[in-house]
């Protein structure tokens, strides 16, 4: 079958987002910096969008402009500071029978290697498989940077000083 279960799909959205630290980043504006967080939710609803519900012909200038509106409105909803930083959508009612999911991610929360491994693992997680524990997590990364800028000031001057003569 080309659809999906919505049930299962949510899930496996819901799993995915648990073990990808990068959904719950935060951004807080103090001063002209901003500094990033962690906030311990940040589940957003599924989208379901049936594309038979467009007024024009699937496919033709008119429906995939009218589409391309209803993503950027899902898209133009992103808040740095308290979320949401993402949004997936399921749209079904293609003529073929088929079915897509739409992501929309902020910039500041995946990159391009990042987007391969979410697909993986949704594809993983869908198919009934577990993705295991979490390896060191970006979170994990950026602590253990902190620490060690804390630990090693002497270093921290060094680089202070090269970024001024440039």
């Amino acid at each position: 079958t080309k659809t999906l279960d919505l049930g299962l799909l949510e899930t496996s959205i819901a799993n995915l987002i648990k073990q990808h630290d990068a959904f719950r980043l935060r951004y807080t504006k103090k001063a002209n910096s901003y500094y990033q967080h962690y906030v311990n939710q940040a589940q957003q609803p599924l989208k379901i969008f049936d594309i038979r519900t467009i007024k024009a012909k699937e496919g033709s200038k008119e429906f995939n402009i009218k589409l391309h509106e209803i993503l950027t409105a899902w898209q133009s909803e992103f808040n740095l500071e308290d979320g949401p930083t993402y949004s997936i959508g399921y749209l079904y009612g293609y003529k073929d029978g088929s079915a897509r999911i739409h992501f929309a991610l902020h910039h500041l929360i995946v990159d391009a290697v990042s987007w391969r491994i979410l697909v993986e693992d949704l594809s993983t997680l869908y198919s009934g498989k577990s993705l295991g524990a979490k390896a060191s997590s970006y979170r994990q990364w950026s602590d253990v940077i902190t620490h060690y800028g804390k630990l090693h000031l002497k270093e921290a001057e060094y680089w202070q000083g090269i970024d001024r003569k440039s």
